[in-house]
């Protein structure tokens, strides 16, 4: 049985500046260093954040590359500069003329490697020195004359991405320039988005100039991306602005891809070979989604970090967080179609199996005005609303008229003395269904399954119509843990 799992909510874990994107980090050691907007920053493992250097790219946004070599750390702004940092002072530009316009950065064997803009180029600097570089220190991926557009090493090899094909070489240890190409070794797959490029699960994953995803079965491209989701990006205005990155969560292994400028994030399990699609909220003020929030990833002090794409904050990425900083995550699964050759069905209860009772919330008492309460204390309101509030200041006195309540996880309101947060209400799986091919779905049926503790709680909805052609939506919210083991209907087909 396929159980459907919950995805990990963002626990906030540091916070750098307002309205700035977290554009990538690096660990070395027991600090997480970060590009953010145009400024260097450390944040070490308690999540106190330091400026290094303020105002030094001269871009804001996008892509950056970073690696280190245990001591230097060394950033590529593509098509603009290079920078170094070797724990002291600040970062600063690389000043040696021989350095290349670069567009990608990684290291291997004591080496930064750099490959050249708008060329199919890549130049290596002096041994374990981002700062020095000489003008004849390069090689050339030139099994075809597209250019190379990033270069990548996984397990010692050193991949060279062009718009087309793409060339792996090796560490030689030759006395005029210790990389060489494996032989007549050439996949006939590019990339169309150099920062899609990701190592996991010892292998390589990219986004090719076909707008497939594929995965590197040893040196051979196998496609892992799905023709649904392929249809999806192929409507994307521009895919060439792509990032992705790898983890491994509960041992399952992941591939994350985001695609700015289509607004949209796709994640792929390794393990299930299924796809499926990461979202945040709230909504635009158009009423369509966006993006997941996350846009650079790190293992950072034993945990999943990732940076914000817009707010200037870092988030841990974990499974027993039911929210995004405090916004709902509203899970959706949509059923294959219910037919049968063009009777009707008359769907007389549909059974929705779940793990019950694993919200975070159970009860509390009524509130009472003018009424001392402790930090952690949790209350309901007089007049139920489905939410229970929590204590999160240090306690007094409440108010003498009940404040009005909030009804969103997190928000908060003051009564008296007091700051109550919203804890949520008992988780709600919620039924809709389509009887015109999924184009539009109806009015939504709520069911709970199952506050703290309640683990017989039973998810079911009666008298659902007919239709002869019916496709269910079932979404999950509430702050609990959610686990979809299946489903069941009691039907009938009707005669015509």
């Amino acid at each position: 049985m396929l159980a459907l799992m919950g995805t990990a909510g963002l626990k906030d874990f540091a916070d750098l500046a307002a309205s700035i994107e977290v554009r990538n980090t690096l660990v070395l050691g027991s600090t997480m260093y970060v590009i953010a907007g145009d400024t260097f920053y450390s944040v070490n493992t308690a999540g106190a954040v330091t400026t290094i250097t303020a105002g030094v790219l001269s871009t804001t946004t996008g892509s950056v590359y970073m690696a280190h070599d245990g001591a230097n750390i060394m950033v590529v702004d593509p098509g603009v500069d290079g920078y170094t940092y070797n724990g002291a002072g600040n970062l600063t530009v690389i000043a040696d003329a021989d350095f290349p316009t670069p567009s990608s950065l990684t290291w291997q064997d004591g080496y930064f490697i750099v490959s050249e803009e708008s060329s199919g180029k890549f130049f290596i600097s002096g041994l374990y020195d981002p700062t020095a570089w000489d003008a004849l220190d390069y090689a050339t991926a030139e099994a075809d004359p597209d250019n190379l557009k990033r270069i990548f090493m996984d397990n010692l090899n050193l991949w060279q991405f062009g718009g087309k094909t793409t060339e792996v070489g090796y560490n030689s240890g030759a006395a005029d320039f210790p990389f060489s190409r494996y032989g007549n070794l050439l996949l006939n797959h590019g990339t169309a988005a150099p920062d899609s490029v990701a190592s996991g699960d010892n292998g390589l994953f990219w986004l090719t100039e076909k707008r497939q995803v594929v995965r590197a079965d040893g040196f051979s491209p196998v496609i892992v991306s799905t023709r649904q989701l392929e249809h999806a990006m192929a409507g994307y205005s521009s895919v060439s602005d792509a990032k992705g990155w790898c983890y491994t969560l509960e041992g399952h292994t992941f591939y994350h891809i985001v695609f700015p400028a289509a607004n949209a994030s796709w994640e792929y399990n390794v393990e299930t070979k299924l796809w499926h699609q990461r979202r945040s909220y709230p909504v635009y003020a158009d009423g369509s989604e966006r993006r997941h929030r996350a846009n650079c990833y790190a293992w950072f002090n034993g945990k999943h970090m990732v940076g914000d794409y817009q707010n200037g904050k870092i988030y841990e990425w974990d499974m027993d967080t039911y929210t995004d900083n405090s916004e709902v995550i509203r899970r959706y699964r949509v059923t294959q179609a219910t037919h049968a050759d063009g009777k009707n069905i008359f769907f007389h209860r549909f059974d929705l199996e779940m793990e019950a009772g694993t919200g975070l919330i159970s009860g509390g008492t009524a509130w009472a005005g003018a009424t001392n309460y402790a930090l952690g204390d949790r209350v309901v309101p007089t007049v139920a609303n489905g939410c229970v509030y929590e204590v999160t200041t240090d306690g007094g006195s409440s108010g003498a008229s009940e404040p009005a309540w909030p009804i969103t996880a997190g928000d908060t309101v003051t009564d008296g003395d007091l700051t109550w947060t919203c804890q949520g209400a008992i988780p709600q799986a919620v039924l809709s269904w389509s009887d015109d091919g999924g184009h539009t779905y109806g009015n939504e049926h709520w069911g709970g399954f199952g506050a703290l503790g309640q683990y017989s709680v039973r998810t079911f909805f009666n008298r659902l119509g007919r239709s002869r052609d019916r496709r269910f939506k079932i979404s999950v919210t509430g702050l609990a843990k959610s686990v979809i083991l299946g489903a069941f209907m009691d039907l009938e087909i009707g005669s015509s």
